[in-house]
């Protein structure tokens, strides 16, 4: 409550084509959802988001933590935009897969010279699903309405313990559309959109091992 407060104060000094950047780094769904509904409350939309990689490994530290932080984009949300979930499932699929290309074709790039196009990524899987969640705010938080339900207003709305709202159902649709585009290399991409969840991960974790990798982030 405390940070719409200040982002729709934020929201009221700027002129319409005024912009915020925005610095946000964390790993968690739920906390992406939050994002989501400040920015909806605030009249604010994400316009562009980008990924960057903060942190290299290093023997002072241990354990797991965030590598990187997201820098979004802001701007005023004028309209009032429409639209309902099954159209926006295609919309977020269409921006998530191609948050996804845009990344592991960089990681493509630079590893050009190698043997295996995979090794020596820029980005890791954890930092393409964190750009997976980037590309659902953007994707979110430029339409008003959603299934006729004002979203700002949604957005305000208590939590209830155990209860999943309709911007975390959509987050872990985009996260499930950016988990299906880290295909393991060599494997076919209609083989690995056949497997179930269980069975990518375990293909997933073959892949990290075989790359020397043995920190589940």
């Amino acid at each position: 409550q405390g940070m719409i407060s200040a982002y729709r104060q934020t929201a009221k000094m700027m002129p319409d084509n005024g912009i915020q950047v925005l610095m946000f780094t964390h790993q968690s769904g739920s906390i992406w959802a939050d994002m989501a509904n400040i920015v909806w409350a605030s009249g604010l939309r994400v316009t562009a988001a980008w990924y960057l990689v903060t942190e290299t490994d290093s023997a002072l530290r241990e354990g797991s933590y965030v590598k990187g932080t997201i820098l979004l984009v802001l701007r005023k949300r004028l309209g009032a935009k429409r639209t309902n979930q099954t159209d926006l499932a295609y919309e977020l699929e269409e921006e998530v897969a191609e948050q996804i290309k845009r990344l592991t074709g960089m990681n493509d790039t630079v590893a050009a010279d190698s043997k295996r196009a995979k090794d020596g990524n820029l980005f890791e899987d954890a930092d393409l699903q964190m750009a997976g969640y980037a590309a659902a705010l953007k994707v979110l938080t430029k339409y008003s309405i959603i299934d006729g339900k004002d979203m700002a207003q949604e957005a305000l709305r208590p939590r209830v313990s155990g209860q999943k709202t309709l911007v975390e159902g959509l987050i872990d649709f985009a996260t499930d559309t950016a988990n299906k585009m880290l295909v393991p290399l060599g494997l076919d991409e209609s083989v690995w959109h056949d497997l179930e969840p269980a069975e990518r991960f375990y293909l997933k974790m073959l892949e990290q091992e075989s790359h020397g990798l043995n920190k589940l982030d």
